[in-house]
């Protein structure tokens, strides 16, 4: 059986956390001792997010710095990593025993509103790119209470270029409207790489029925996300403790006296540290009941993982780092999954995705 992982922030851990990757830090999801915990072969997309404080030529310019980035620490992991831009080097890689990793962007206004900054983005080795995020360009809506505005006719040759070049369109983040948009246009599968379902449990972050069945009629795959926040009810004391992150948030953008790396590196740490932590954590079964749900709607070729490890302040017990995948699988044979349909979420549906779009 292989896995993939269509969605971590690691390399922003890495770049403003200073963890060492290749030793293994207890500080990220991911890293290399982790990875070779696992007895199976694994993808992982690795995305460059480039803080909002980035805008214009410099959201550009510093997304591609991350992809850098990621390449060296790929480099400096040869022996146990390597850089997929189509199926069959997962294939290969696959055969040597070596982890792929697919580098991905997180967040349209890595191409400042220029469809030909996605050749840049290709260039660089990304074979996806999320469309939104928090702050979504001007020609996508973002589910953070922009969820009635679409794609714009700017929006839709993005999505076309995309189709073009072989890279996998992303909707996570994207609001109900751009999804819909976006599956009309597109003419591969497109994915929601770290997302869940609103019919299990209702947030901004989650798809609806409508937007999950819209996904699939392109032939694409939802991955569902470890986050427990946005996976199941979460009982907290202290949630002003969330009001004082966005005020911080806020303070360090308007300081006049850091530069914009230092405004992303100090945000990082604030988000990762204080978030609040419920006194019981969730288990895995809150991210089997959103596979469960979306195999229900859809069928069972339509749904794997993106965890967004790293990303996140804490992940549901049992899928602590992705040495612990092996425990989502078996609850899923707990839960009267067969091995078929296992590898299907494991890993295979966005192999199928992967095939389509990038070759």
């Amino acid at each position: 059986m292989m896995y993939v992982d269509c969605h971590n922030d690691t390399v922003l851990k890495v770049v403003y956390g200073g963890e060492d990757f290749r030793s293994g830090s207890p500080n990220l999801h991911i890293d290399l001792p982790k990875i070779r915990s696992l007895e199976t072969a694994l993808t992982l997309f690795c995305a460059a997010w480039a803080d909002p404080v980035f805008q214009g030529e410099k959201a550009v310019a510093q997304s591609l710095a991350l992809l850098r980035r990621l390449r060296t620490l790929v480099s400096d992991c040869a022996e146990h990593l390597a850089i997929a831009t189509r199926m069959a080097d997962v294939e290969d890689h696959a055969r040597t025993g070596k982890t792929s990793v697919v580098l991905a962007v997180e967040g349209g206004q890595a191409i400042n509103d220029d469809v030909n900054e996605l050749e840049s983005l290709y260039e660089a080795g990304a074979r996806l790119m999320t469309l939104g995020h928090l702050e979504a360009p001007r020609w996508v809506g973002s589910s953070h209470g922009d969820d009635a505005r679409g794609l714009d006719a700017l929006g839709r040759d993005v999505v076309r270029a995309m189709n073009r070049l072989g890279m996998v369109v992303d909707v996570a983040h994207a609001s109900e409207t751009s999804i819909r948009d976006v599956a009309r246009v597109s003419a591969h599968p497109i994915v929601s790489s770290h997302s869940c379902a609103k019919g299990v449990f209702d947030t901004e972050r989650g798809l609806s029925d409508d937007a999950i069945r819209s996904i699939a009629e392109t032939g694409g795959v939802v991955g569902i996300m470890f986050f427990p926040d946005f996976l199941t009810e979460i009982p907290r004391a202290e949630v002003n403790v969330l009001t004082w992150i966005t005020e911080e948030f806020a303070r360090i953008n308007g300081d006049p006296s850091l530069t914009l790396e230092e405004k992303a590196e100090r945000k990082l740490p604030l988000f990762a540290e204080k978030y609040p932590r419920p006194d019981v954590i969730p288990s895995v079964d809150a991210v089997f009941e959103h596979i469960d749900y979306v195999v229900h709607l859809v069928g069972e070729d339509h749904v794997g993982i993106g965890s967004d490890f790293d990303g996140i302040p804490y992940c549901c017990s049992g899928l602590e780092d992705i040495g612990k995948l092996g425990n989502l699988v078996d609850l899923m044979r707990r839960r009267g999954y067969s091995e078929d349909s296992i590898a299907k979420v494991m890993g295979t549906n966005l192999f199928r995705v992967m095939k389509a779009v990038m070759g």
